[in-house]
């Protein structure tokens, strides 16, 4: 009769280790599968940092450049304020001097 349990309790045993060993069989499974899906995340966040590396550097040589162009402007923008004062003063001598003469030939 101790034989006999024995024997159960053996092969209870071995039933046990082998639904232990599915499970841990399955475990593997999901953790390699998680491993990968990690890897994968990581390849794609590697290949979106360089996307947004490279999107950086476009958009840093567009700003120096629209930077560069805002200058330029601005240095035109200040010549011609200058021309334009230029002008203005000129038209206002030559006005007066019409002016004088047109005063200067009416009292003659």
């Amino acid at each position: 009769a101790l034989i006999s349990q024995l024997r159960s309790r053996l092969r209870a045993a071995e039933k046990n280790m082998a639904h232990m060993e599915v499970v841990l069989t399955e475990s593997e499974e999901q953790c390699a599968e998680r491993e990968h899906a990690v890897c994968e995340l990581r390849t794609q966040l590697d290949a979106l940092g360089e996307t947004t590396a490279a999107q950086t550097r476009v958009l840093t040589r567009r700003q120096v450049a629209l930077d560069r162009r805002e200058k330029a402007m601005e240095a035109a923008a200040a010549r011609l304020s200058e021309r334009n004062q230029d002008v203005l003063a000129a038209a206002s001598s030559a006005t007066e001097t019409a002016i004088a003469r047109a005063a200067a030939a009416e009292a003659r």
